[in-house]
């Protein structure tokens, strides 16, 4: 009588089973058995969807064997969906049609066959990565397949969010080009020249305005300092010193420029602008310089102008104190004689010849305030103005007699 074969050495549970004595080893130095035992093991606890299934004579899914992952994802208990059809878990005709090409395009080619399948969960939109391939065939003949999928959902959606992003990013990307196309067009037309410096003084943007000034192309000055550009020592000193200034200090600075260029003076005035980074530190200067030397010229012109009237206005004060000086004097010689004539022929004078020499010393102590009103009016500029009432009649009562008018000429007033 043949001896029984030993016993197999007792295991603790959860444990890889022993292997047997003499029994062949795979890959992983395992037996049949132990192998068997670890794939048992790997499959109801992989955190993927992983199973076994038939496909039927009116084309729906039989699931033959699921692990505990794809019975979690139908909602039953582990070994829930053994023998249970697509439909009776739920599955749309949509799902398993779309299962079903899988399946049979697998059937077809006899490989694997991979795709991405979009389900509604009770979440929301999710997403399985799938993996099916042919199997063999069960007893009945229908043709077996498994399956591997994995929630890929959380990928998608990072994807999906990296699109948005991507988008958003091309979205700005186009706002800014669109709106450096603005400024460009902008700065571009404008007499005055706009630049923009880094904290190494450099060229960062600067506008067309620049080669009407200085005969030089905005794309040379990119990226050079004026120091680099040819600038006089002692303007890029003094321009140099106001950048870091501003870059120090982070306040506006103003200053004007005096230098020759082409043989001829030239003068402008700078504006510095500090421009602040998201920390709060200044990152860039604007500049906005403008050719002033016109301006300059004009009110140059205007003070030799104004030079010219006050000495002319000194001249005219002169003659004029002169010229009344002068003519004051034989003005009262006149005024005297009428004076002396009508008192030594007073009695002999018809009443007539009276009038006329009262009229002459009238007329003539007349002319006297107009010489000093007109010596006061050239000395008006260098007064300052008073104001006071005048009575008109009286005016113009002196007026008509500073006219004379001729006998039978009346006027009213």
């Amino acid at each position: 009588m043949p001896t029984p074969p030993p016993a197999a050495p007792p295991r603790s549970e959860g444990s890889l089973p022993a292997a047997s004595p003499g029994a062949p080893r795979g890959a992983l130095g395992l037996g049949p058995a132990d192998a068997e035992a670890v794939l048992e093991a790997f499959f109801h606890h992989a955190p993927s969807l992983m199973g076994i299934v038939e496909i039927t004579e009116d084309d729906d899914i039989l699931h033959v064997g699921d692990n505990a992952a794809t019975c979690a994802f139908f909602g039953v208990p582990a070994g829930a969906t053994a023998g249970r059809l697509a439909r009776e878990l739920g599955a749309t005709a949509d799902t398993r049609a779309a299962w079903l090409r899988r399946y049979r395009e697998s059937e077809r080619t006899g490989g694997p066959v991979r795709f991405e399948y979009r389900y509604e969960s009770p979440s929301g939109p999710a997403w399985l990565a799938v993996g099916v391939a042919p199997a063999g065939r069960a007893a009945s003949g229908r043709p077996r397949f498994c399956y591997v999928a994995e929630n890929i959902t959380r990928q998608k959606e990072a994807e999906a969010a990296l699109r948005q992003s991507e988008q958003r990013e091309r979205e700005r990307a186009e706002e800014l080009e669109t709106l450096m196309r603005e400024l460009r067009s902008l700065t571009d037309n404008l007499p005055d020249v706009v630049a923009r410096f880094d904290a190494g003084l450099r060229y960062v943007f600067v506008s067309a305005a620049l080669e009407r000034a200085r005969g030089l192309a905005p794309s040379a000055a990119l990226g050079h300092t004026d120091r680099e550009l040819g600038v006089a020592p002692e303007m890029c000193a003094r321009r140099e010193a106001a950048l870091r200034s501003v870059f120090a200090s982070g306040q506006p600075l103003s200053f004007d420029t005096h230098e020759e260029h082409d043989g001829a003076v030239r003068h402008a005035t700078s504006r510095l602008v500090p421009e602040r980074g998201a920390s709060g530190a200044v990152e860039h200067v604007l500049e906005i310089w403008r050719d002033e030397t016109e301006r300059w010229r004009r009110e140059e012109d205007r003070e030799r102008l104004l030079s010219a009237l006050a000495r002319s206005n000194e001249e005219l004060e002169r003659f004029a104190f002169v010229a009344g000086h002068d003519l004051k004097a034989p003005l009262r010689a006149i005024r005297n004689l009428a004076q002396w004539v009508a008192e030594d022929a007073n009695a002999t004078l018809p009443a007539e010849s009276r009038g006329h020499l009262e009229t002459i010393q009238a007329r003539a102590a007349r002319l006297d305030a107009m010489i000093d009103g007109l010596l006061q009016y050239a000395r008006a500029s260098r007064r300052a103005e008073t104001l006071e009432l005048v009575a008109p009649c009286d005016l113009l009562r002196d007026c008509v007699d500073l006219l004379a008018p001729r006998r039978g000429v009346t006027v009213t007033v």
